[in-house]
């Protein structure tokens, strides 16, 4: 009785410190409906992809130790196909790790964080891609992020900042600002 008590309260605890950090399934695992023969495209993809890169040998004098990063991306994108987030956030972060000068990479993490809801991580990831590349073009996807978090400011600055290194405006943005502040003071 004890051990099984033990085992409740372990599970519990490992609930809440998954939900708290925004792993839990519902997030990460969406239902998709697609037709069988497209499902076992993703399928056949993700099992020729994980042999591929567990399997990885370079081949010439030169060639990155590595598996290539497209194996990742590739990965990551099967797996989205099928709804199974989690497994593409750990293709994606497995390439980055793997392979660390990669933008493509750190740009599907961040962009899978706000696919998920998870909009402070994703400012995070977008805003170490704008420091790690000097990819500026990044802070218009830092100012969406905020605005799906509802951070007025955080949007409004990054928002300036875009258009300032970009020399643009964008009337989207823009409206999407007003609701938001609208909404933000009532009005809505």
């Amino acid at each position: 009785m004890k051990k099984q008590a033990a085992h409740f309260a372990l599970a519990l605890v490992a609930t809440f410190v998954l939900t708290a950090c925004g792993l839990n399934s519902s997030q990460w695992n969406q239902e998709v409906t697609i037709p069988s023969a497209q499902r076992a495209e993703y399928e056949a993809r993700i099992q020729e992809l994980t042999y591929r890169i567990a399997n990885y040998e370079a081949t010439e004098e030169g060639e990155s130790i590595f598996p290539p990063i497209y194996y990742y991306v590739d990965l990551g994108r099967a797996y989205e196909g099928l709804g199974n987030y989690k497994g593409a956030m750990k293709a994606y972060q497995d390439g980055a790790k793997a392979n660390t000068q990669s933008q493509a990479l750190d740009h599907n993490i961040g962009r899978l964080y706000e696919k998920v809801g998870l909009y402070k991580k994703a400012i995070a990831q977008y805003q170490m891609i704008v420091e790690k590349y000097d990819a500026k073009g990044y802070l218009y996807d830092i100012t969406w992020a905020y605005i799906r978090d509802e951070d007025l400011e955080g949007a409004k600055k990054n928002y300036d900042e875009w258009k300032k290194s970009s020399k643009r405006t964008d009337l989207q943005t823009e409206q999407a600002l007003v609701k938001l502040k609208d909404r933000l003071d009532g009005k809505e």
